[in-house]
């Protein structure tokens, strides 16, 4: 008996749900916690409580392809500027959708 990947393809849309969003929630926690705990005290102490603010409402960005069909601006440069005026490599500026 063959097996080929297409059948689990109606499968898939039921399960996603039920693992994604609580695995997002974590994946929020843990990147709240390095925040808070190792990247924010290596700020000043006058600039923490601002940072510390922040991070309170801070979630992980959602790109919904179903509502807008285009790339994020952001995605397309090859370098982004950081607040601390450090600029890093862009992984999606290479990338291929």
């Amino acid at each position: 008996m063959s097996f080929s990947l297409q059948h689990l393809t109606c499968i898939r849309p039921v399960i996603f749900p039920i693992w994604h969003r609580p695995y997002v929630l974590l994946f929020e926690q843990i990147l709240y916690d390095i925040m808070v705990k190792e990247v924010i005290p290596q700020f000043p102490e006058a600039h923490q409580a601002s940072w510390r603010e922040q991070a309170e409402s801070w979630r992980l960005p959602l790109w919904d392809r179903a509502r807008n069909g285009h790339v994020p601006d952001l995605a397309k440069y090859p370098t982004i500027q950081q607040q601390r005026h450090q600029a890093f490599h862009q992984p999606r500026y290479s990338a291929s959708l």
